[in-house]
């Protein structure tokens, strides 16, 4: 994803209430995946903290209160991906192995659905041309 904050608020058209939305919602995914993976530890604070900004933003943030009944929808479908991912990603059959790559992205359908609010469809198109392989580390069997 755009990792340059200044990229991403252009992105956002500048809407810091949208990339504010963004970083809390893709630090949360990080956490959330660190405690399933269990790759790096997460103490309890982090994750309380992580829980709390997440709930703060759902409730109060504007540009997420003003585009909920759009972008709810994605952050269930990313997450329904995410498992489903995580169900595929030691599969037999290298197809669901390559198609987990897809789906464990998903959560960033959520950023572009924010960048398509904030910019329209031409950001969307400019930001997804430059992002979407970020996700991918399928590892040919030996």
């Amino acid at each position: 994803m755009v990792d340059k904050p200044k990229e991403f608020l252009d992105a956002c058209n500048g809407n810091k209430d949208a990339v504010r939305f963004c970083d809390v919602f893709v630090d949360h995914c990080h956490v959330l995946d660190d405690i399933i993976d269990e790759d790096n530890p997460v103490t309890d604070e982090t994750l309380i903290k992580s829980q709390l900004d997440m709930m703060l933003e759902l409730t109060l943030n504007p540009f997420f209160v003003a585009n909920k009944s759009y972008l709810m929808p994605l952050i269930v479908q990313s997450f329904n991906a995410w498992l489903d991912s995580n169900d595929w990603e030691d599969h037999a059959d290298e197809r669901f192995q390559r198609g987990a790559d897809v789906l464990k992205g998903f959560y960033h359908e959520v950023v572009y659905g924010v960048i398509y609010l904030c910019s329209g469809f031409e950001g969307l198109r400019k930001a997804t041309k430059e992002n979407r392989e970020y996700d991918f580390d399928f590892k040919e069997k030996d």
